[in-house]
């Protein structure tokens, strides 16, 4: 099971829908969850991250992580399906110390700066590609 927690919710009707598009595509490959938390200051929004993770590979999305092309990133989900995991998005203030601190893996989608929500449709986005890499299906090209 993948779960994705995010912080806020998504005010951008187009982002919404694109999200809400992808996770229907993805429920063909995975049981994915989407958790949103409530916007209400970065150290607190971190507390709940971690309560929501806790048992979980706890994959952090931030700007100063690690960047992985598509295939690798496939490759990467393939050796973590054994394993519960949680991939935590912030807003548009990022994520506590604590939860990068704490984070099994800080993953970086770009060194580019993303608005918060556009973030969440790249990331489902790529994570689609990289199930239907892993399914060998032309998508990904």
């Amino acid at each position: 099971m993948i779960r994705i927690v995010a912080v806020g919710k998504i005010k951008n009707k187009a982002y919404e829908e694109a999200c809400q598009e992808y996770l229907k595509r993805l429920s063909k490959y995975a049981r994915v969850e989407m958790v949103v938390v409530k916007d209400k200051g970065v150290e607190s929004e971190g507390e709940t991250i971690l309560n929501r993770c806790e048992g979980s590979f706890l994959i952090a999305l931030s700007p100063e992580g690690v960047e992985m092309s598509s295939f690798e990133f496939s490759r990467f989900l393939q050796r973590s399906q054994e394993k519960k995991v949680t991939f935590a998005i912030g807003s548009e203030h990022s994520l506590s110390q604590e939860v990068l601190t704490k984070a099994n893996l800080v993953f970086s989608l770009s060194r580019m700066t993303l608005p918060h929500e556009l973030c969440r449709v790249v990331f489902l986005e790529q994570l689609y590609r990289a199930f239907t890499i892993l399914k060998g299906m032309k998508y990904h090209k």
